[in-house]
């Protein structure tokens, strides 16, 4: 009850995030530039620790000056949030599957954030989902895109998800919409 508790506060959260015009970086989620943690706080016992433990270092990133330091953190940010993943928590893999698929932490790779935004979806994460299909989207894989989009239409319930859907059946592409975002 707890894990879906804390999931659907995400969620709401994302959403009402995405509804005022705010950007979706993992760093944009949770403010952790106070929170004093390292990676001993990740453990497969506490693996929800990872996702903060990782935001938190992936800020420490963003906030040095030395290229060598920042290449460093968000090496050690990627190791604590695919822990944190690899362990269950679907927020971990989500702000993966971000770092892959907008590039402003390292080269952009879709098969990897696919990856990691199915696994978050797989765990009923409704912004994981939104992602894993845009990213589908940009790879030119409108047939995974499209059956991504129906489910969250029928699922939940989301009426651009069900426009989306829609026109992807009748064979109007969306990659064009995406790439300029």
């Amino acid at each position: 009850m707890r894990k879906f508790l804390c999931l659907l506060i995400a969620t709401l959260g994302a959403i009402l995030a995405l509804t005022m015009g705010c950007t979706h970086t993992p760093t944009s989620r949770l403010d952790t530039s106070n929170i004093a943690l390292d990676e001993s706080h990740c453990t497969r016992q506490n693996y929800q620790q990872c996702l903060v433990v990782g935001q938190s270092i992936l800020n420490k990133a963003v906030r040095t000056n030395n290229a060598a330091e920042r290449e460093g953190l968000f090496a050690d940010a990627a190791q604590v949030l695919i822990n944190g993943c690899q362990w269950g928590d679907p927020g971990a893999c989500y702000d993966l599957g971000m770092i892959y698929s907008d590039g402003k932490y390292q080269a952009k790779d879709y098969k990897t954030a696919q990856r990691y935004y199915t696994q978050a979806c797989n765990e009923n994460l409704a912004m994981a989902c939104a992602n894993l299909g845009e990213v589908y989207l940009l790879d030119n894989q409108d047939k995974k895109a499209g059956q991504i989009y129906r489910r969250m239409c029928t699922e939940y319930h989301d009426a651009k998800a069900c426009q989306i859907s829609e026109e992807l059946q009748r064979g109007i592409t969306h990659s064009s919409y995406f790439a300029e975002r």
